[in-house]
């Protein structure tokens, strides 16, 4: 090859080369697919608030204990009813604090869902007649991003009639995106959609041993736990030193591990009769290592249910009903109403019974 030749094929080079920077460089367009709009991992990402443009925001931030990495929801508060209420009627509306919850699968996902933050396509810098048209000019909700001590702040409108997927405007530079709907309709429910209302990560049948404590952290019973060998749901709580399953304390216990949460409160918050009398204590081991625990308590409120209705009947009596937390729960969660009797026959049943007084 002539000396001409090799420094035409050089420059041949050079010019692909700079095409080939040129294309990674450039911001995606509406015919090259998905588009990063936050480019980050999870170490970056320090926290997602959404909010509805009215006084409900929802906050997600990187949690961690002892049973790992997990995400952190903090709700805003909501002022209840303040005025009388019907004699009977079954719901006590109450102000509602700001709350820091433990999230569930679906707050992880959306925490992992922006690091980074794709979006399915790219629309670019849009007028404000097409902003219209995609319901951008009126939205309230925002969407605030903090990540290597940036913030970026986004403004989100849902899908229009038969869309799949949400529209999201960049206040700093204009851009808008389509993305998944899942940020748009998980953060407009995160109540139910975000909160973990679990008690333990652990199935019923992962544990072999189970110890109960009274209130003060005594040891009063301990049993031994075994699957049942054909293969039911369950299994048999067999008393150290004896060979016989107890079917009274089996029961018990599959109906308080099966307990679901009717309202779950936030970190450090008090119900509002004041902390509740912790009556036991159930840990759970495997092998020698605790898995979990579960403390089961009345609330103080219980008192002032017992209290004569006052006259005129125009005012609700005081909410009742059994306490519990967990090594999984951020706080204590209020349980369903018949938990309260489920709790007395655990206290009878293992001797467990609030000190006299407490309540």
């Amino acid at each position: 090859m002539t000396r001409q030749g090799v420094i035409v094929q050089g420059v041949l080079a050079l010019l692909g080369l700079a095409f080939a920077y040129s294309t990674w460089q450039r911001d995606p367009d509406l015919d090259s697919g998905q588009s990063i709009v936050i480019d980050i991992t999870k170490k970056d990402l320090e926290k997602i608030r959404y909010e509805d443009g009215e006084s409900t925001f929802v906050e997600l931030n990187a949690g961690q204990d002892d049973t790992g990495e997990f995400v952190l929801v903090t709700l805003s508060g909501k002022k209840g009813h303040n005025g009388p209420m019907p004699a009977g009627h079954p719901v006590v509306q109450t102000d509602v604090p700001e709350r820091q919850l433990r999230g569930n699968d679906a707050a992880l996902r959306m925490w992992k869902l922006f690091a980074p933050l794709q979006a399915t396509r790219s629309l670019g810098v849009v007028d404000e007649a097409k902003q219209k048209s995609l319901g951008l000019d009126k939205t309230k909700k925002k969407i605030h991003v903090t990540y290597r001590g940036i913030k970026r702040s986004f403004a989100i409108a849902p899908p229009p009639p038969g869309g799949t997927e949400a529209y999201l405007r960049a206040l700093d530079d204009g851009r808008v995106y389509l993305v998944s709907n899942q940020i748009h309709t998980d953060f407009n429910a995160a109540q139910s959609n975000m909160v973990d209302r679990r008690f333990h990560s652990f199935l019923l049948q992962e544990f072999d041993e189970l110890i109960v404590r009274d209130g003060g952290g005594n040891e009063k019973k301990r049993f031994q736990f075994k699957r049942f060998a054909d293969g039911r749901p369950g299994g048999q709580l067999i008393p150290n030193g004896s060979d016989a399953s107890d079917t009274t304390a089996a029961n018990w216990h599959e109906r308080i591990f099966a307990l679901f949460p009717a309202e779950v409160l936030g970190k450090g918050e008090v119900p509002a009769g004041g902390e509740p009398i912790v009556s036991m204590r159930l840990e759970y081991f495997y092998r020698g290592k605790r898995l979990g625990w579960t403390d089961l308590a009345r609330s103080r409120d219980e008192n002032a249910a017992s209290a004569p209705a006052p006259t005129g009947g125009s005012e609700t009596p005081p909410r009742t009903s059994g306490m519990a937390r967990s090594e999984l729960t951020t706080g204590w969660v209020r349980l369903a109403v018949e938990a309260q009797a489920l709790i007395s026959e655990g206290e009878t049943l293992f001797g467990t019974v609030a000190p006299s007084g407490a309540l």
